[in-house]
């Protein structure tokens, strides 16, 4: 699907079609070639003017969805945008401890592509907890991208190619209990050696509210950064008191909740800390088992009618 040109665009005569009496000639395009700067935007138009013409619908918050209603049924035609739809898919959205940082001696990519990249799997962070770190962490390198930064991000795309219609499942009749789980990678980045936060907040059995970020602070030893994540080795204990004096006021509210009963802290080992999907990359084997607890679901017609029929027992 070539696109027909608004502009005026020219090139050399293609080899094998060189008219030897005009060698300095050259060939004005009447449609969009690959390649082009213009190529995109002419083939969506005509594209989309084709389908507008055959009683499709445009989307109104995404351009890039036709709907086509007939009686009950709805066709939906969604245009590719960064050309992943024929790529294989992962079993996790980013390799096993993988390490990205600023490489200045690599290979530089296009900031737009990569930036719409990012703007794309932002929004789905708000309903996909399993992407959050992976997005996160590739957004970091938005001003200076680079080959690997790219390709840690189309493994991203290719992850939600084979989990397209998971999603967060809320169970009916649990408890309203709320808690939290709050854990740190410490110094994971390789630039600043900040730490990264990871939390996860529950009610009940569903999870309401999730967060990945890096600290703004540099946490010299373990325990600092963990009690800035919320942890319980100064909250519950005044031994070190002395060592902690640097570390802002604002993060010792916490100890204040746990003096007045407001909150009561437990220690969680790794095998069980489900924010360790916030705050680095995991093997499949653990990515899957936290991603059970955290409540997603295959959200296929067949899954939801499994879990349908289990809440009515």
């Amino acid at each position: 699907l070539n696109g027909e040109l608004k502009e005026e665009v020219y090139v050399s005569q293609p080899g094998g079609f060189v008219d030897p009496d005009h060698l300095t000639h050259v060939c004005r395009l009447k449609k969009a070639l690959y390649g082009l700067k213009q190529a995109p935007r002419a083939w969506y138009d005509t594209l989309s003017r084709f389908l507008l013409d055959t009683n499709f619908s445009k989307g109104a918050v995404d351009p890039t969805l036709f709907t086509h209603k007939t009686g009950r049924h709805i066709l939906l035609v969604q245009i590719y945008k960064f050309g992943m739809d024929s790529c294989d898919s992962v079993d996790t959205p980013m390799m096993d401890r993988i390490k990205l940082d600023e490489v200045l001696s690599g290979i530089s990519v296009d900031q737009t592509p990569f930036r719409s990249m990012i703007g794309s799997l932002m929004y789905l962070t708000a309903s996909r907890p399993d992407l959050v770190f992976s997005v996160c962490m590739c957004a970091r390198y938005q001003a200076k991208p680079t080959k690997k930064h790219l390709e840690a991000l189309k493994r991203v795309f290719q992850y939600l190619k084979g989990t397209i219609n998971w999603g967060l499942w809320y169970p009916k009749d649990t408890a309203m209990a709320l808690t939290a789980y709050a854990d740190v990678d410490h110094a994971c980045c390789q630039d600043t050696r900040r730490s990264t936060s990871g939390s996860a907040q529950f009610l009940g059995d569903k999870l309401v509210r999730w967060s990945s970020k890096k600290q703004q602070s540099t946490a010299i030893s373990t325990t600092e950064m963990e009690y800035i994540a919320i942890a319980i080795a100064l909250c519950c204990n005044n031994v070190r008191h002395s060592w902690s004096k640097h570390i802002n006021i604002r993060h010792h509210f916490i100890r204040e909740q746990v003096k007045r009963g407001v909150v009561e802290l437990y220690f969680v080992s790794t095998d069980y800390q489900l924010t360790d999907i916030f705050t680095k990359a995991l093997p499949r084997q653990q990515f899957e088992f936290i991603l059970s607890r955290l409540g997603m679901k295959s959200m296929s017609p067949t899954t939801l009618k499994r879990l349908q029929e289990e809440e009515g027992e």
